[in-house]
């Protein structure tokens, strides 16, 4: 049976979760929430390289067999890179979707390092492509601080051109209703709509296991106001929700 790992600053990649959860896949996913450092996206390369092999250690050790990054920010860091780091192909959200761009233009919120190193426009290359960076967005939703992320889009937001906009921060479309209820003349894109992941399905039952290095109560209320799963577990320990309450 296949074995995905997913790896994120934190909860960023719950926006991939989301999507492997609603296209029906069934199987062992093991989540790496590096929520002590995060966010990454103002990390140094040096730094992202350690906590990257911290994770490669964690996810041999499970024997994951396929890997999806959910952080947009390391693409841009290391781009083929990530091969070696993990010994392993690393699967991307961004890649391999360029064609789903068809419009002229597009504003794109994203991390500062993703900022620094032009990851859209060297990945939309047909595309007049704008590129925001957002210091602290990634971090007051990875706190569960909804409005004051909401109050931080809307500054970045204002500097926007084009009424299309690309959350390209995986944490960015965990308040993506919010946003279309607060700008409802913006088009909000989320690139993971676009991702494509074949596995064959089985009738085995769903199995999580999240790996955190910070607060585990704040990540397994994430868990719970993100993610429609009731049955899990975050280093080790099994949670069992009765409800849970998507803000998507």
């Amino acid at each position: 049976m296949t074995k995905i790992g997913i790896y994120d600053s934190g909860c960023g990649g719950f926006s991939v979760l989301n999507h492997l959860l609603k296209s029906g896949y069934t199987g062992d996913i093991y989540y790496y929430g590096d929520t002590k450092n995060t966010p990454w996206g103002s990390k140094t390369k040096k730094q992202l390289n350690h906590i990257l092999n911290n994770i490669a250690q964690w996810f041999k050790q499970n024997e994951v067999s396929t890997i999806i990054s959910g952080c947009n920010t390391t693409l841009g860091v290391f781009s083929n890179e990530l091969t070696t780091i993990f010994s392993n192909k690393v699967i991307n959200v961004l890649e391999n979707t360029q064609k789903n761009y068809d419009k002229e233009a597009y504003s794109v919120l994203l991390t500062e390092n993703s900022f620094k190193h032009n990851l859209f426009s060297k990945l939309i290359k047909h595309c007049s492509i704008q590129e925001i960076p957002c210091p602290g967005l990634a971090k007051s939703i990875e706190m569960n601080k909804v409005n004051d992320a909401i109050q931080l889009a809307k500054i970045y937001i204002a500097q926007c051109h084009y009424q299309h906009i690309i959350l390209g921060c995986t944490h960015y479309p965990l308040i993506i209703q919010h946003l279309r209820s607060s700008f409802p003349e913006k088009k909000f894109i989320d690139p993971t709509q676009f991702f494509y992941f074949h596995s064959p399905l089985t009738p085995n039952k769903i199995h999580i296991s999240f790996k955190i290095t910070g607060d585990t109560r704040l990540f397994n209320e994430l868990i719970e106001n993100n993610l429609l799963i009731n049955d899990y577990l975050i280093n080790g320990k099994r949670y069992k929700q009765s409800v849970n309450l998507v803000n998507q």
